[in-house]
């Protein structure tokens, strides 16, 4: 086994939420009532997030071919017709939305399978949305069950990689032990 390719990834995780944080503060606001989706938002994000601003963000959101034929993004899935979150970031930040919201939303429609999203989930995932904010939810249930999922992900995927490089070291410290232990020799 190889632990640093493990070790390599933490950064990776931290990184991704700091980037999303530090874009809190940034932006214009709606304000009003912050978003209620748990404790494990507030903590991931470490800030709080407007409803009005994640359904502004949901509201604006352009289809998944208008931010594709406008894509800057060199990545081989961005060529595909695939969204990738700096170019949606890019796309909210023009119709003068909030950076933070746009970061949370895109992370629900990804449910934390990495920073790019398929145009057809892209296309139903708001669809879906919109659908339940016309019925008079200011942020859908769904949204928030996309949000908690993505977190979920990001979480389970954290707390996978730590117990399997302490297992990896377990497994590292108990070879270097029997290594230089004196060997008995059975006749």
């Amino acid at each position: 086994m190889c632990p640093q390719i493990g070790v390599a990834q933490l950064p990776t995780i931290f990184r991704e939420a700091g980037v999303a944080r530090s874009a809190a503060g940034t932006g214009n606001t709606l304000g009003g009532d912050k978003l209620n989706a748990g404790a494990l938002v507030g903590f991931y994000y470490n800030n709080d997030i407007s409803s009005k601003d994640i359904a502004d963000v949901i509201n604006k959101a352009p289809t998944a071919e208008f931010i594709s034929s406008r894509s800057e993004s060199l990545n081989y899935m961005a060529s595909k017709g695939y969204i990738e979150v700096r170019d949606f970031i890019k796309e909210m930040g023009e119709k003068n939305c909030n950076p933070l919201a746009s970061y949370v939303v895109f992370d629900a429609i990804s449910s934390g399978k990495g920073g790019v999203v398929s145009p057809v989930v892209y296309e139903d995932t708001l669809s879906a949305y919109r659908s339940e904010m016309s019925i008079g939810d200011i942020v859908p249930t769904s949204f928030v069950g996309d949000l908690n999922k993505f977190l979920l992900v990001k979480v389970g995927a954290f707390i996978g990689l730590v117990v399997c490089l302490l297992f990896d070291l377990f497994l590292v410290s108990k070879a270097g032990m029997e290594g230089f232990m004196p060997q008995s020799v059975w006749w």
